[in-house]
C-alpha cells in the first residue's frame, strides 16, 4: 500500500470514528515518512477526541513547524488551546490560519470567540458581523454577537440578537440554555425591565418549552410556580453533566465539604456506621466518596433524575445502585429503606418541600436522618420564591414547619455560604434532622 491509499485508509477511519485503526494507518505512515503532517493531524486529532489536549497539542505544533503555512494543523491548535482555556495562543493560531486563508470561517469563529475571553471586544464583533453577514442562518455567530453586546452592556442589542440565535436555530437546547442564562445575568444587572420583556417575547414563542416555561417565568418573577418540572432539570443536567464539576470548582462549591463536616460529627471517622445511604439527586456523585465511608455492604444507592449525569457518577464506582428517577416520585414508593438521606442543593428545585420531606419520613427507618442544603430566601418573607437563576429560595421558619410537622427534629439549621455565584456569596442553609415519629 503506497503512502496515498495509508492517508486515505486514515482519513476514512477517523471520519468513521474508527480510531484504533485510524491509528495504526498514521503511525505506518509515520514509521517510513516521520515529516508527513497529514498523520500528525490524525493523530492529533484522535488525541483531541480522547481528551488527550496537550498531547494533541503536540502533534499539531510539530506539523506546523515542517508546514509553516498548514491551515488545518493552525486551526487545530486553536481548537485545542480555546479548550484549555489557553485564550492568548487560540488567538494567536487562529490569526496565523487567518494569515493563510482569511476567508475560513473555522478561523474567524475560533479568533473571534478568544478575542471575546481576552475582551477584544471591538475586534471580535467586527469579526462576527462579518461571520452573520456571510452566512445569515449561522446562529452560533448570532451567539457569540450576543455575548459581545452583554459584556459592552448593550443589553437591548444583547437580548435581541440573543433571541434571533434561538429562533434560527429552530429552538435548539443548547441555545435555550444560553439565553435563559443571557436573561437571568441581564436581570440582575440592573436591567430587569428589558430582562422581562425579552423574557416575556421568549415564553409567548415556546410556551411548551420546559426550559423557556422554568427560566422565563423565574425572570418573571412568578410565584405561582411550586417545583422546577422534571423535563426542565432533565434537560438542564443532561446539557451540562460532562462540565458540571469544572463549573462547580469555578463557584467554590463547599456543599460536599459541609456536608463530611456533620457526617464526622455525627458518626466520628473511626470506623464506618454501615448505614443504608441515599445520596438524593447524587448528580455526578460528588458526595459518594464521602457516603460511602459511612454505608455499609450494599448500602449506597444515587439517584438522579438526570442518566447523563449517573453515567459520570457510575465512573466513580463507589455506588451499590444508580436510580434514574424524579425524587419525589422515588420516595413516595419506598417505605422504611434507609438510615440516612442526602441531598446537597438538591432541594433548590423544589419551592413546596411539603411532598419531599414527607416523602423522606416515609423512606427512613425509624430515626433515621436526613441532611440537606437550600438556598436562603433573604428577600422577602415568603416561605420560598422561585429565584431569577431558576432556583428557590426558602426562609428558616418554613423548613422547620415542614420538618415538624412531618415528625422531624431538627438537630441543627445551619446558615452557611454555599457557593459563589459571579463573586457574590450564595447564602443557605445546611440542614441535620432526625425522624422521631
Amino acid at each position: 500500500m503506497n503512502i496515498a491509499e495509508l492517508q486515505k485508509k486514515a482519513l476514512q477511519n477517523y471520519n468513521q470514528g474508527n480510531d484504533k485503526e485510524a491509528l495504526n494507518y498514521a503511525n505506518l505512515i509515520l514509521y517510513d515518512f516521520p515529516k508527513d503532517c497529514s498523520a500528525m493531524i490524525i493523530k492529533g486529532n484522535i488525541l483531541y477526541r480522547q481528551g488527550k489536549l496537550d498531547d494533541a497539542l503536540d502533534w499539531y505544533t510539530q506539523a506546523v513547524a515542517i508546514e509553516p503555512d498548514n491551515k488545518i494543523a493552525w486551526i487545530n491548535s486553536a481548537n485545542v488551546c480555546y479548550a484549555r482555556k489557553d485564550y492568548n495562543f487560540a488567538y494567536k493560531s487562529a490569526k496565523r490560519a487567518l494569515a493563510i486563508d482569511s476567508d475560513d470561517s473555522n478561523a474567524l469563529t475560533l479568533c473571534g470567540n478568544s478575542a471575546i475571553e481576552l475582551e477584544k471586544y471591538d475586534e471580535a464583533k467586527e469579526i462576527f458581523l462579518r461571520l452573520v453577514e456571510n452566512d445569515s442562518s449561522d446562529f452560533w455567530s448570532y451567539n457569540s454577537l450576543s455575548q459581545i453586546y452583554e459584556k459592552t452592556q448593550d443589553y437591548e442589542q444583547a437580548l435581541s440578537t440573543g433571541l434571533k440565535a434561538v429562533e434560527l436555530s429552530g429552538g435548539d437546547k443548547k441555545q435555550q440554555l444560553n439565553f435563559g442564562y443571557m436573561l437571568y445575568e441581564i436581570s440582575q444587572n440592573g436591567a430587569e425591565e428589558t430582562a422581562q420583556k425579552y423574557a416575556q417575547k421568549w415564553l409567548d414563542k415556546y410556551p411548551r418549552d420546559p426550559i423557556v416555561y422554568h427560566m422565563a417565568n423565574a425572570v418573571l418573577r412568578n410565584n405561582g410556580i411550586t417545583r422546577a418540572s422534571v423535563s426542565y432539570v432533565r434537560a438542564v443536567f443532561d446539557e451540562f453533566a460532562g462540565d458540571f464539576e469544572n463549573v462547580l470548582d469555578g463557584l467554590a462549591y463547599k456543599v460536599p465539604q459541609l456536608i463530611s463536616e456533620e457526617l464526622v460529627k455525627v458518626y466520628g471517622i473511626a470506623k464506618k456506621a454501615k448505614l443504608q445511604i441515599l445520596d438524593a439527586g447524587c448528580g455526578t456523585g460528588l458526595c459518594g466518596p464521602i457516603l460511602k465511608q459511612y454505608a455499609g455492604f450494599w448500602g449506597l444507592h444515587g439517584l438522579d433524575i438526570s442518566a447523563k449525569m449517573l453515567e459520570v457518577a457510575a465512573e466513580k464506582k463507589v455506588y451499590d445502585k444508580l436510580i434514574n428517577q424524579d425524587l419525589e416520585k422515588y420516595l413516595s414508593v419506598t417505605k422504611n429503606k434507609y438510615d440516612l438521606i442526602v441531598a446537597a442543593d438538591v432541594l433548590t428545585y423544589f419551592g413546596d418541600l411539603s411532598k419531599i420531606i414527607s416523602g423522606c419520613a416515609t423512606a427512613l427507618h425509624k430515626k433515621g436522618r436526613i441532611i440537606f442544603s437550600i438556598t436562603k430566601n433573604d428577600i422577602d418573607e415568603s416561605d420560598y420564591i422561585l429565584h431569577p437563576s431558576g432556583r428557590f429560595l426558602h426562609t428558616k421558619s418554613y423548613i422547620e414547619k415542614e420538618l415538624s410537622e412531618n415528625g422531624f427534629s431538627a438537630l441543627e439549621i445551619k446558615e452557611n455560604v454555599l457557593r459563589l455565584e459571579g463573586e457574590k456569596e450564595v447564602i443557605g442553609f445546611l440542614i441535620d434532622a432526625v425522624k422521631t415519629a
